[in-house]
């Protein structure tokens, strides 16, 4: 019997039909590979959007503990609100961030500043005994020391930041703490930082009405500032957005760190009530009802008028503010909720997914850019707990 092998032709063809195979398998192995690769990267993007959220819910809930959204002064002539919204900040004397630029420009972020203080370690402020500053039957504040009923907590610390509540006014002011003497007295200076001590006609002047009023509280004051940096990490390198912190605020020593990366906006709208009408809502910004972000609201901006007009406790929450001050103090002191739109991205694109109008990337029904990035979007609302809290004392 003759034994037969195979000719050339057909181990070519067999070799030929092998690698055929081998390339198909190959490819759709890469393919899989490649599918899998961005489904993790969507999904990563989804988990920092849930983490995003959940940082920055936490932070508006406890927002105005022991405050409210009473008109806090912090020094000099600076006056905030307990949730300080900046519709696309630049932060121009930080020269550790940047906004997004060239196709991004259009999508800036809103940054929140928001205060709280530590109710747990909180104490009464009492009458001093003798004249004191305000020479009537009840100050608070004599010289540089403010009268407590009880010798402060341990939890006060020499060099913190103290705040001082008035209910009645409606009316917060941030000090620094400077010594803590063994009698019932906290010893403070006026402002925080370098804003330095409030000028004469201010309502936290030692000199004003603030201090001839019983019934205050003072506490530990706390900030977080919460931010969009799309500055690059290597000088010169391409831009890489991320959702930054900053524990203790603008006017403490800690810097902004990076939280979570391809976080790349962040957009603020705030409920208003109408006292008048309680359940009656409006939202800054709102561009169907002609309303811009609040911090934009002039008295002659249009759709920025008070929901319900002003009352007694406006007239006090607005001395010596500017018209424009006192206006946005009026209208943080009605905020009853907060809504929060954060967008996440892949950490690498698609260049098949790119969509261009001329030099602009093209939109897609939610105004994201066809870039090739997957993106995820999430809203939220959240409602501080603490935003009818000084509503009750008159």
């Amino acid at each position: 019997m003759s034994r037969r092998g195979m000719t050339l032709i057909e181990l070519m063809v067999s070799a030929s039909i092998g690698l055929v195979v081998i390339a198909g398998v190959v490819s759709a192995s890469m393919a899989m590979q490649a599918t899998s690769g961005r489904l993790q990267q969507v999904m990563g993007a989804q988990q920092s959007l849930r983490s995003a959220a959940d940082l920055i819910s936490l932070e508006l809930e406890k927002a105005g503990s022991g405050i409210g959204n009473a008109r806090l002064g912090l020094g000099g002539s600076t006056t905030r609100n307990t949730i300080t919204v900046a519709s696309a900040d630049a932060f121009t004397s930080d020269s550790t961030f940047e906004l997004p630029l060239g196709a991004y420009a259009a999508f800036p972020s809103d940054s929140l500043l928001i205060f709280s203080g530590r109710t747990s370690a909180m104490v009464q402020l009492e009458c001093c005994p003798g004249i004191g500053t305000c020479g009537g039957s009840c100050s608070l504040r004599n010289g540089g020391s403010t009268c407590t009923a009880v010798t402060a907590p341990p939890e006060f610390i020499t060099g913190s930041n103290v705040v001082y509540v008035n209910p009645t006014l409606g009316v917060a002011c941030a000090h620094r703490l400077t010594s803590l003497p063994a009698t019932n007295l906290l010893v403070s200076s006026a402002g925080l930082g370098a804003l330095g001590a409030f000028g004469l006609g201010d309502v936290c002047a030692d000199t004003s009405s603030f201090w001839c009023t019983s019934g205050g509280y003072a506490m530990e004051l706390d900030a977080v500032s919460l931010r969009i940096n799309w500055k690059p990490t290597t000088p010169g390198g391409p831009q890489r957005p991320r959702l930054q912190l900053d524990a203790d605020g603008p006017y403490g020593s800690a810097p902004y760190v990076d939280v979570l990366w391809d976080v790349e906006r962040l957009q603020v709208r705030v409920m208003i009530d109408d006292l008048t009408n309680p359940g009656t809502f409006s939202w800054f910004p709102d561009a169907t009802a002609g309303r811009p972000a609040l911090d934009l609201c002039t008295p002659t901006t249009p759709g920025c008028g008070v929901p319900g007009g002003t009352d007694a406790r406006d007239l006090a929450l607005s001395v010596g503010l500017s018209t424009v001050g006192a206006l946005q103090a009026q209208l943080n002191r009605r905020i009853r909720g907060i809504e929060v739109t954060l967008t996440s991205r892949s950490t690498t694109f698609d260049a098949a997914k790119i969509r261009r109008v001329g030099t602009l990337f093209a939109l897609d029904a939610n105004g994201l850019p066809l870039d090739g990035y997957d993106r995820r979007r999430v809203v939220f609302q959240a409602t501080p707990r603490n935003f009818a809290l000084l509503e009750g004392f008159q």
